[in-house]
Parts: structure tokens; C-alpha cells; sequence
């Protein structure tokens, strides 16, 4: 899957690509202590299902630009949350209401965090 240092620059690559749509309150969470299926959350706010769409279009597009393979995607087209699996690295993009429903930080409170917008 690469190194720790290579899996860290693919989330930050992904949390830089999101900033350029306009994504907000942008989150790293590392938990690769904890998990056995990735090594980092990267987790954002769209403004609206239209802008979830935005986000996840672009950060799909970037990272096969980049080599990097799209193992799963979960939600549809005017979803309030769309799931990226890019194998160790998985993209939560919500709007505000979703985000605070499933409150994902909170699941993962003990692990290191990073916010990059």
C-alpha cells in the first residue's frame, strides 16, 4: 500500500484538492493504529448536495490523474454524502447536516488529527 509518508501525501493531496472546490472544516485522521482497512480519514463539509458531488468529482478525477486507483465509491448522485475507498485512504465528504449526524470525529476521538482548511 506504500509507505507512511506516501499515504500521508496522498491525504494531504486529497484534503489540497478539496480545498480548490471549496471544501471546508477539512480533517486527516490517522488511524492507522486503530484500523485494519485504511490508514487515514479525510473527512470534509460541502455547502450542499450539488457541492458533495463537486468535491468528490474532482478528487476522483485528480488522483487518477496521479496513478492513484478508486477501489470503491458509496452514495449517488444527490447524496449528502458521498464515500471514496482509495484503498488506504477513505474520503468522507458531507454537507453540514450529515456530517453533524454521523459525527465521525467523535467516533475516532483518541486517534492524531490534523485540520487542513
Amino acid at each position: 500500500m506504500g509507505s507512511k509518508t506516501e499515504t500521508r501525501s496522498k491525504a494531504v493531496l486529497i484534503a489540497e484538492t478539496a480545498k480548490e472546490k471549496k471544501a471546508e472544516d477539512i480533517v486527516l485522521l490517522d488511524v492507522s493504529r486503530v484500523s485494519a482497512f485504511c490508514d487515514y480519514f479525510v473527512i470534509m463539509t460541502a455547502n450542499n448536495t450539488r457541492q458533495v458531488k463537486a468535491i468528490s468529482d474532482e478528487i476522483e478525477d485528480k488522483l487518477e490523474e496521479e496513478g492513484y486507483r478508486l477501489w470503491h465509491r458509496e452514495g449517488g448522485r444527490e447524496s449528502s454524502w458521498l464515500l471514496l475507498d482509495f484503498g488506504n485512504c477513505v474520503v468522507h465528504v458531507f454537507d453540514p447536516e450529515a456530517r453533524r449526524f454521523y459525527g465521525l470525529e467523535s467516533l475516532w476521538g483518541d486517534v492524531p488529527r490534523e485540520n487542513l482548511g
